[in-house]
């Protein structure tokens, strides 16, 4: 098998319709269940979880442990998705867990049921001291849920998002993520307000389990986090707070917020006097805090915004926080379930925005990137699939 046939293997599979995990749990078992053979950080909620994800696996690789971390979606790679002590899984090491998982059989999964498996089954085969889970949809019903009790469940917050799944109000979509709190759990943490964190802290009151709420001022502050942007102190005191609950030390801590990184969250890149800053906001809280981000960090810059928004998501929302901030708007497509750029570029318009659509996404970037004058800002987001489109030329 050749990588590219390994990454084919996943492509177009969207499974028999339920979500009870039956045919998952059977692949498992063929496969030896790994998911009982795990020590689980699980993570949930609607923004924030890959950044909380990337604090934990970097305080927990300083502290010695070995550790495996599973994201989605990936932002430039798809091996990003799959990561073992900081580094993607390797093209050698992704071709043998697909081989395997072809072998054990894999009708009637869905694409994302099948890439957590191989994250289970290849966490438990090298022997990571911990395997950090990022849920995909939800929590309750999502595919990684099918683990054993995991020594902690964190909920990063709670947003509108999704909500043909997972329900039209917020205790409603709290309700799935709380799902990730289960019978055995060793601690619950959780960043959400208001009614969402009601639901979330009545769940593990429910199961006697301790939850603790976390705001950013729980982040010392001369602790510095390596993501970006105020929104991340509250992503890093989630981190800090189960590191804590782990028995890691505070020196071990602070150097692992620190040393965070993680494609696509506000990542600056600086070049020949201007810069590209990419970020994966694709929703209402994202969009808002990446405005927040921009307020702080870039002040008084000109800033041309290339956005490109999947299919059930509103460009109007984006545009909303992001608007007055901008100079000017490129509207353009991701690859992926796109929103069509005529109706970014119409949003765009109605709130006064300059806007011209280039596409594909690529060479809006790219032409984006070529317009701008030294000091200026070229800002990329909308979608996971848009910043994926950044050439390689400009983020080497």
């Amino acid at each position: 098998m050749t990588y590219d046939e390994a990454v084919a293997f996943f492509s177009g599979r969207v499974g028999d319709g339920t979500r009870d995990r039956t045919r998952l749990r059977g692949l498992l078992g063929r496969l030896g269940d790994p998911q009982e053979k795990l020590s689980v950080i699980h993570v949930a909620g609607t923004n924030g979880k890959g950044s909380t994800v990337a604090f934990l696996d970097s305080i927990l690789r300083a502290a010695g442990f070995s550790v495996g971390a599973y994201l989605s979606p990936h932002v430039f790679d798809l091996r990003e998705r799959w990561l073992l002590d900081g580094l993607p899984i390797s093209e050698g090491e992704f071709i043998q867990a697909v081989e395997r998982l072809k072998i054990a059989g894999a009708d009637g999964l869905t694409e994302f049921e099948l890439k957590t498996a191989l994250a289970l089954e290849r966490f438990a085969k090298v022997g990571v001291d911990w395997a950090i889970l990022e849920a995909g949809i939800g929590g309750r019903d999502d595919a990684t849920s099918v683990v054993a009790p995991p020594r902690c469940a964190v909920i990063t917050n709670v947003g509108r998002d999704h909500e043909s799944i997972l329900g039209h109000t917020l205790k409603e979509i709290a309700a799935h993520k709380a799902g990730i709190i289960k019978p055995g759990v060793g601690a619950a943490f959780t960043a959400a307000t208001g009614a969402a964190r009601a639901v979330i802290c009545k769940r593990a009151n429910q199961l006697d389990i301790p939850c603790a709420v976390v705001t950013a001022g729980d982040l010392p502050p001369e602790i510095r986090p390596g993501l970006r942007g105020a929104h991340q102190r509250t992503n890093a005191a989630l981190a800090l707070r189960v590191a804590r609950s782990l028995g890691v030390s505070e020196e071990k801590i602070r150097a692992g917020i620190e040393s965070a990184r993680l494609p696509g969250r506000f990542q600056v890149i600086e070049r020949e006097g201007r810069t590209l800053l990419l970020d994966v906001a694709h929703n209402e809280g994202g969009a808002l805090a990446l405005a927040e981000a921009l307020r702080e960090l870039f002040p008084e810059r000109r800033i041309t915004l290339v956005l490109g928004v999947s299919r059930g998501h509103a460009p109007e929302v984006l545009l909303g926080a992001l608007a007055p901030l901008v100079a000017r708007c490129i509207a353009t497509e991701p690859p992926f379930r796109p929103r069509p750029a005529a109706e970014i570029a119409l949003a765009a318009r109605a709130l006064g925005l300059e806007t011209q659509i280039v596409l594909p996404a690529s060479e809006a970037i790219q032409c984006a990137w070529e317009s701008v004058l030294p000091g200026d800002l070229v800002l990329v987001t909308g979608s996971f699939y848009t910043v994926g489109e950044t050439p390689v030329s400009l983020r080497a």
